[in-house]
C-alpha cells in the first residue's frame, strides 16, 4: 500500500499512547520522500469528541468529509510514529484546505 501525506487511514493505534487504545482514522502528516523510504510514518488522530483546552486549540474541525462519518477533529497534539503495517486500511484523502490548517496546527505544536 502507498502511504501518502494527507491520506486518511484505519490505524491499528499502541495501547501506551495516551489512552488512544483502538483502531481508529488517522490522518498522515509525515512527507512523502520519508513515506518511501521509511518503514514508519507520522500520523495524527482522529475522534469524534474534541480535546478542549481555553489556552490553545488543540484540533481542527473536519466536516462533510465522504470517508469520515461523522463530524471529526484532528487531534493535533497527538502526534503518532507508527509502523506502516499499523495501517490497515486506506479510507480516503483529505482537502488542500484542511490539510494546510492541519500543518498549521502542528507547528503550534512543534515550535
Amino acid at each position: 500500500m502507498e502511504i501518502l501525506r494527507g491520506g486518511i487511514y484505519l490505524v491499528k493505534l499502541n495501547p501506551g499512547n495516551n489512552n488512544l487504545k483502538k483502531t481508529r482514522p488517522c490522518i498522515v502528516i509525515q512527507s512523502d520522500l520519508y513515506n518511501r523510504v521509511l518503514d514508519t510514518t507520522i500520523v495524527v488522530p482522529f475522534s469524534s469528541k474534541p480535546f478542549s483546552n481555553q489556552r490553545r486549540p488543540l484540533n481542527v474541525p473536519v466536516v462533510n468529509n465522504p470517508v469520515l462519518d461523522k463530524k471529526s477533529y484532528v487531534l493535533v497534539h497527538m502526534l503518532i510514529s507508527v509502523d506502516k503495517i499499523r495501517l490497515k486500511k486506506y479510507l480516503g484523502t483529505i482537502d488542500e484546505r484542511e490539510l494546510k490548517s492541519i500543518l498549521k496546527q502542528l507547528k503550534l505544536v512543534i515550535f
